[in-house]
């Protein structure tokens, strides 16, 4: 491209501002054992090994039960997963709701902005006769979208299992839309067991939404279905 075309940057990862940062090593939720139909200690004994060096003091690169990783949102239109031995970049995420002021980033006369400026939450959680690992987040003031990925196993973050691997996404929408409630959600998501309702994610509408009132969001865990 011509000189100038493009904005000039000094770093491949764009600003964190309020996105504090989610740490996952080993399951440690501690549900009792009949919480669900399977075991909740059958699934921490199967990632239990997250250790960045080996026995013999090197650093690792693969062979751990679950590789320990870092979640947080970027003001470059990502979620970021990297990992917590080494810093490499395993997963970025971009949601749909930001994903069309993208082009902003790259013109020179950019003012900054936000896009995924909220705290990811991660919990454990059991559907589809398994247990998972969900992150739920929001992007705040980038936009008006909660989305929900599971970051069970990091070995598995490829392109091939986008599919798997992004469970949901919510984006607010015009009045009559199904989303008209949504705003830009300021609040930290919820992971929780609700009786009656199985596995959900709790979190407020946030600001602006097109009804202009306030509401909180109850959503299935693994499809985003709202109860």
């Amino acid at each position: 491209a011509p000189d100038g075309a493009f904005r000039a940057r000094n770093s491949l990862l764009g600003d964190n501002v309020n996105s504090g940062p989610a740490v996952v090593g080993a399951p440690n939720a501690g549900y009792p054992s009949d919480l669900e139909t399977v075991d909740y200690a059958d699934f921490v004994a199967a990632n239990t090994d997250t250790r960045c060096f080996d026995a013999q003091g090197s650093r690792r690169s693969a062979g751990w039960d679950r590789e320990p990783m870092v979640y947080f949102g970027a003001n470059d239109g990502m979620l970021h997963g990297v990992s917590a031995c080494s810093g490499e970049e395993r997963i970025a995420y971009v949601p749909n709701s930001v994903f069309g002021n993208l082009s902003a980033l790259t013109s020179p006369q950019y003012r900054h902005r936000y896009f995924v400026d909220g705290s990811p939450t991660v919990m454990d959680a059991f559907w589809s006769g398994a247990w998972h690992t969900v992150l739920v987040g929001t992007t705040r003031a980038g936009g008006k979208g909660v989305f929900a990925l599971d970051v069970t196993a990091p070995s598995r973050f490829d392109e091939a299992n986008a599919g798997e691997l992004v469970l949901w996404e919510m984006q607010g929408g015009a009045l009559g839309t199904p989303f008209e409630h949504l705003g830009y959600s300021f609040s930290q998501p919820a992971v929780i067991k609700a009786k009656g309702l199985g596995w959900v994610a709790g979190f407020g509408n946030g600001y602006d939404s097109a009804t202009g009132s306030a509401a909180l969001f109850v959503a299935r865990i693994d499809t985003g279905e709202l109860l």
